[in-house]
């Protein structure tokens, strides 16, 4: 009743030998159930686990800047030192905005908004710093075992890992907004 597939060839965390698997007529008896949800359950725990899961996406953004902070000791200019600035600055503002919504209760006054803006900040500013590490490491990041190319992969993971309806429109959101170029 049970079949899986070959494993996926995934781009991002291909070492976890990803399958899919299709059940067919399969019976699970509730002796075996942990447990059942219902949808209000589980958009509950969603809504609380907003700003709650953001550790994983400011971890890429730290580890990019330390690649950005080693491509600085390389070739110290002016751009790589203030990225590595602006970045520290901005993980730093981020995780104290999360662990703000992580003490107030999902239903203040603004809960909702606040924490999906806080977790698509977090997405988005591990892609960019990532992106930054990229470019800072130059050709050297198109090596698949270089650390900005690994931060770069698991960007891409974490902008889909536990993603909500209402994460993808709100990541979405920010990243199409417009933006004017840099002068």
């Amino acid at each position: 009743t049970l079949t899986s597939s070959p494993p996926l060839p995934l781009c991002a965390m291909d070492a976890t030998e990803t399958t899919e698997v299709h059940l067919a007529g399969h019976f699970v008896p509730e002796s075996d159930l942990v447990r059942v949800s219902s949808a209000e359950e589980l958009a509950h725990g969603d809504l609380h686990n907003l700003p709650r899961t953001t550790a994983p996406m400011l971890g890429i953004a730290a580890g990019a800047v330390r690649s950005i902070a080693s491509a600085a000791e390389r070739r110290p200019l002016p751009g790589l030192l203030r990225a590595v600035e602006s970045f520290t600055a901005e993980i730093d503002a981020c995780r104290a905005e999360c662990r703000r919504l992580i003490a107030e209760p999902v239903d203040a006054p603004g809960y909702r908004d606040d924490a999906l803006a806080a977790r698509t900040w977090s997405i988005e500013l591990a892609v960019r710093a990532a992106h930054a590490a990229v470019a800072a490491s130059s050709g050297a990041a198109n090596n698949r075992t270089h650390p900005a190319q690994r931060r770069m992969r698991e960007a891409m993971f974490t902008t889909v890992f536990q993603q909500t309806g209402a994460i993808l429109e709100a990541t979405l959101d920010r990243l199409a907004r417009p933006s004017a170029p840099n002068r």
